[in-house]
């Protein structure tokens, strides 16, 4: 099972542009965190204890390479955390379009 939030833009557009006050990216952040128990441990966007057991994919096939380079090549944002500082968005916070591995959501 794959764990993405959804877009960032699509929440802030609902609460700004369809009037459901609560419903911004930011409102509902402590929500997400909430939920989460993510295997990278807390951040400012993730969180730990939650129900939802969050971690990255253990394997990445060379198909799934070839289809995030492509769509890089084609102008999407590469997403995906890399490094400590997870620097990168991941593809629930990238810009649209993006590409990238998504979390998995298993125990």
């Amino acid at each position: 099972m794959i764990y993405v939030r959804g877009n960032r833009n699509d929440f802030q557009a609902w609460r700004d542009e369809h009037g459901c006050a609560g419903w911004g990216y930011e409102d509902l952040m402590p929500y997400f965190r909430r939920a989460e128990d993510n295997s990278r441990g807390a951040s400012p966007s993730h969180g730990t204890g939650g129900p939802l057991a969050v971690s990255d994919p253990r394997y990445t096939s060379k198909a799934c390479q070839a289809f995030i380079a492509a769509a890089v090549e084609q102008g999407a944002t590469r997403a995906g955390r890399r490094g400590p500082d997870r620097s990168r968005p991941n593809v629930s916070g990238a810009r649209r379009p993006a590409a990238g591995r998504a979390g998995r959501a298993a125990r």
